[in-house]
C-alpha cells in the first residue's frame, strides 16, 4: 500500500474484507492491524498522513476476541506439573509444553505435521548448529498470499522426549490396537487426519478440563488457545522483534519468507531468539519436572541423559532453578 491509501476508511474496509470475505481469525486481523497502527503513526509523524485523520477506533474486536488476554504464566505450568497424579495429567501438560515450543501454533496445524516437513522453504534440512526447523501452514489456499511458513528450532533436548512421552501415553489409552502413522510427528491416526479428526481427538482427551483441575486457584487459566498469547508474551520479554516473531509464527508475507528465511544468518537469529523466549518461560526446568513426574507416575524414563550438569537432580532442584533470585 502506498501512503495515500492509509486512510481511516480504507483500514476499516480492509478489516471487514479480511473478516467477512477471507474469513480470517480475529487474532490474525489483530496481528495485521498492530502493524498498521505503527505504520499509521509513523506516517503521521513524517507528514505523509494527515493529523486530521486519526487512526480509526474499533477496527479490531479487541484483545478478548483475539486471544490477547488469554496468556498464562510459568507459575501456572508449575502448578499443573507438580499437581499431576495420573497419565491424563502428564498428557495434558506435555501437550501444552509442546504448544509453547511450537510458538503457540494451532493444534490442527502441528498435529498434522509430517516428518518430511521439518525443513526449510526448499525442503533442505538446515544442519548448522544441529538446528531443525518446521513449517505447518501447508494446506492454506494459494489465494491467501499473506500466509507463510513457520520457522523455529527443533534441536532442543526436550523436544523428542516430549513427543515420545505424549505418543506413549496416548497410545496406551486407545481402546483399539491403533498404530501411529510413522510420518506424523504426533497424534494417534491411521489415516492422514483432517481438521475435524484433530478437533475430535482433542475434545475426547479433555485436555483443557484436565489442566483447569491441575491449576484451580489461579486466575490465569492454562489452556491450548492461550498458548499463542503466552508464547508472544515471553518472546517479547526475550527480545524477539516483530519481524522475527512473524517468521516464527508463519505470519510473514510469502514472498519475503521465500527470499529471506532460508539464509543461514536468518535461521540462526530465529533460533537464538526462540531460545531466549523458551528461557523466559523456564522451559528446560518445566520439562525436567514433567519427566520426573512421568517416572513417578507411570514408571518410565523419557530423558536418559541425566548426567548432564544442566539437568536437575530432582524436582526440588528444578523448582529452585525456576525461582532463583539474582
Amino acid at each position: 500500500m502506498v501512503w495515500k491509501f492509509f486512510t481511516p476508511n480504507s483500514l476499516i474496509l480492509y478489516a471487514n474484507h479480511l473478516r467477512n470475505e477471507r474469513c480470517v481469525e480475529e487474532s490474525t486481523i489483530s496481528s495485521y492491524f498492530k502493524t498498521f497502527s505503527k505504520l499509521y503513526k509513523i506516517g503521521q509523524e513524517r507528514g505523509l498522513i494527515s493529523l486530521l485523520a486519526p487512526y480509526p477506533k474499533g477496527v479490531t474486536k479487541g484483545f478478548n476476541a483475539a486471544g490477547g488476554r488469554k496468556r498464562f504464566h510459568y507459575d501456572d505450568m508449575v502448578n499443573c506439573l507438580t499437581n499431576s497424579k495420573t497419565s491424563d495429567d502428564l498428557l495434558a501438560c506435555a501437550f501444552i509444553l509442546l504448544s509453547i515450543h511450537f510458538c503457540g501454533t494451532d493444534r490442527t496445524n502441528w498435529m498434522r505435521l509430517k516428518s518430511n516437513e521439518w525443513f526449510d522453504e526448499n525442503a533442505h534440512e538446515y544442519h548448522g548448529g544441529k538446528f531443525k526447523f518446521v513449517r505447518y501452514k501447508r494446506l492454506k489456499e494459494e489465494t491467501h498470499e499473506s500466509i507463510g511458513n513457520t520457522y523455529f528450532a527443533m534441536h532442543h533436548w526436550y523436544v523428542e522426549p516430549l513427543i515420545n512421552l505424549f505418543r506413549y501415553i496416548d497410545k496406551t489409552k486407545s481402546r483399539n490396537e491403533v498404530e501411529y502413522i510413522s510420518d506424523f510427528l504426533i497424534g494417534q491416526f491411521t489415516i492422514e487426519p483432517t481438521v475435524d479428526t484433530v478437533k475430535s481427538w482433542y475434545k475426547r482427551r479433555g485436555i483443557n478440563k484436565t489442566l483447569s483441575l491441575l491449576n484451580p486457584d489461579s486466575k490465569r487459566e492454562v489452556k491450548h488457545n492461550g498458548a499463542r498469547a503466552t508464547f508472544e508474551f515471553y518472546a517479547s520479554k526475550g527480545g524477539v522483534d516483530e519481524q522475527t516473531l512473524a517468521f516464527m509464527q508463519g505470519r510473514s508475507i510469502r514472498g519475503s519468507v521465500k527470499h529471506y528465511a532460508v539464509m543461514e544468518s536468518r535461521l540462526e537469529r530465529i533460533a537464538e531468539l526462540h531460545e531466549k523466549a523458551m528461557s523466559q518461560f523456564k522451559m528446560n526446568m518445566l520439562c525436567a519436572i514433567l519427566f520426573f513426574q512421568a517416572e513417578a507416575i507411570i514408571d518410565k524414563q523419557f530423558y536418559t541423559h541425566k548426567g548432564d550438569s544442566k539437568y536437575p537432580s530432582d524436582i526440588s532442584e528444578a523448582l529452585e532453578n525456576i525461582y532463583e533470585r539474582f
